[in-house]
């Protein structure tokens, strides 16, 4: 349903300038699917963020609610609650993963964690955890590409939000990234793409 309004792309990563309960748009970067795109047409029980088994279910279940005891959605703060709390449980990146073998010692994390922690509404705790030594280097190589060799971190920097907006929303082009060699691309290639309904994306 979602994805048949959206051209077939399926809810983008919740990475940009959202509103909080201030009533002013800020910057947030949280490893979930964007709420924004789902909540309330498409999401219409918002425990379904949540994996029922998790020992902080209960916790989990109360970050999501206001004061008053009702969703909080359409917000991303406080920080780890209402909208941020997206990655509570389960990651999303919004791109099409065909590359998810573990490697040791994985990729740096380092600029992901700053983005997570700079300029976010979540944090590096709640990064998914096979990633918590090292990502997963497609993962890695994605985001990297975004954050450094197409601008992404300098957007969100100048809280840029239509720019923001097409990148995380966009194929990512590898080839003049520092892992345009490694084959990361989506079978084999150079471009990672858009997680849509069909074969690869493209």
């Amino acid at each position: 349903m979602c994805s048949n309004e959206a051209q077939g792309k399926y809810p983008p990563l919740q990475a940009g300038m959202f509103p909080r309960q201030n009533g002013i748009a800020d910057t947030a970067f949280d490893f979930g699917p964007s709420l924004f795109a789902l909540y309330p047409e498409y999401l219409t029980d918002p425990n379904l963020l949540f994996c029922p088994s998790s020992a902080t279910l209960d916790q989990a279940k109360k970050n999501i609610l206001d004061a008053n005891g009702k969703p909080c959605l359409q917000y991303t703060d406080p920080k780890n609650k209402c909208a941020s709390a997206v990655d509570n449980s389960y990651g999303y990146a919004g791109w099409v993963m065909d590359k998810l073998g573990y490697v040791q010692p994985g990729e740096p994390l380092d600029p992901l964690i700053t983005m997570m922690t700079t300029f976010a509404s979540s944090d590096a705790a709640n990064l998914p955890s096979d990633l918590s030594a090292g990502g997963i280097p497609q993962l890695v190589a994605a985001l990297q590409a975004l954050l450094l060799n197409k601008g992404l971190a300098g957007a969100f920097m100048n809280k840029e939000a239509s720019k923001i907006a097409s990148l995380i929303d966009g194929d990512i082009d590898l080839s003049d990234s520092p892992y345009a060699t490694r084959a990361l691309g989506n079978g084999g290639g150079n471009t990672i793409y858009r997680l849509k309904e069909g074969a690869n994306g493209s």
